[in-house]
């Protein structure tokens, strides 16, 4: 692969806004990390139709909630940019992973405000 390659690390990169992000990236040339945290279909998904603009990508399981996850993620970016693109580094971070919660003002539960702000 070309070092001189632009590679972006998408986070929540498998549906909506994120995998809009990606192809929209993918289609200006930039190759990129996403992000999924449980349907792995739907990232392969992305990571087929950033093939097919003639872009490279690898999807990466990530539960931003899962706080002790972090290392064995940062690792498998690493190795990710290492068997891939032959580098150590990706050149920006489009945080994008989200969630949202339905609740009638005032009713939102302690788990409910925990779960977005964990993931946030």
């Amino acid at each position: 692969m070309n070092r001189n390659t632009t590679i972006a690390l998408v986070t929540g990169g498998n549906r909506g806004l994120g995998r809009a992000t990606v192809l929209a990236l993918a289609g200006q040339g930039t190759d990129v990390i996403l992000t999924y945290r449980s349907n792995d279909e739907e990232a392969a998904a992305v990571v087929e139709a950033v093939a097919a603009l003639g872009r490279t990508a690898v999807a990466l399981r990530l539960d931003t909630t899962e706080f002790g996850a972090f290392p064995a993620f940062a690792a498998s970016v690493r190795e990710a940019l290492r068997v891939t693109w032959d580098r150590e580094t990706f050149d920006f971070l489009v945080n994008n992973a989200g969630s949202s919660v339905s609740t009638p003002v005032g009713r939102t539960t302690v788990e409910a405000f925990d779960l977005l702000g964990n993931v946030h």
